[in-house]
């Protein structure tokens, strides 16, 4: 037999709800917390190794700027004027090197950026 007397208020079966909500919440709030933080957790990085790549990569992009001028093929570009209004020149060498700098220090230090 069911029982006739018991009758569920809406505002009672409402904030039972919401406190049930609350509860799954706070359990789950930990564990989604500590899967963002894995995924947070940076490398710390030794400034000797640092500068040692950033000298390496300095000299392979000025080996591509070198390169570039000894084939004669600049293909310069005007990227702007500067402030007293002389072009200010991009050639094919600056991309080159800037790609093989850039390249060198993100491979190697994926986590700087």
């Amino acid at each position: 037999m069911s029982p006739m007397g018991i009758r569920l208020s809406p505002l009672g079966l409402g904030l039972f709800c919401l406190l049930g909500v609350g509860v799954i919440y706070h359990l789950y709030a930990g564990v989604i917390s500590n899967h963002i933080a894995a995924f947070r957790q940076r490398r710390t990085v030794d400034l000797r190794d640092l500068l040692a790549v950033s000298v390496e990569a300095a000299l392979l992009g000025g080996t591509e700027v070198k390169k570039v001028r000894d084939e004669n093929s600049l293909n310069e570009k005007s990227k702007g004027k500067t402030k007293e209004g002389a072009n200010e020149l991009l050639t094919t060498g600056d991309l080159q090197s800037h790609r093989k700098m850039f390249n060198i220090i993100s491979n190697t230090f994926p986590e700087v950026n």
